[in-house]
């Protein structure tokens, strides 16, 4: 399974719904229900909405509980090919950098 970039949202929203809780009194709404439109997008939720579209319930999908299974530190994944390419990059500014001096000494 991939791992999906979520933010510091989504992640906290994520954990109060596996464990059923709803938002907390101190957590603002509107942070709170757009972090499940992010999870909701990315279908790691299902949210039950009322007739004027509020949030009536949310449950995890079985996406979501597999996702938690395997990721339940929930980090995010890393760019191997940028860290990887700056690298290569400073070693080959480095190595110029040498090659110049040992130009300029002879």
């Amino acid at each position: 399974m991939k791992r999906i970039q979520l933010t510091k949202c989504e992640k906290q929203v994520l954990r109060s719904v596996a464990t059923g809780k709803e938002c907390p009194n101190t957590y603002p709404r509107s942070t709170y229900i757009a972090g499940l439109a992010g999870l909701e997008r990315e279908m790691l939720v299902a949210v039950a909405r009322d007739d004027g579209r509020a949030v009536a319930d949310t449950r995890l999908t079985d996406y979501g509980r597999q996702y938690i299974a395997e990721n339940p530190g929930l980090h995010n994944p890393v760019n191997w090919k940028w860290i990887i390419t700056t690298a290569m990059s400073a070693t080959a500014a480095c190595a110029s950098i040498v090659a110049l001096f040992i130009a300029c000494l002879k």
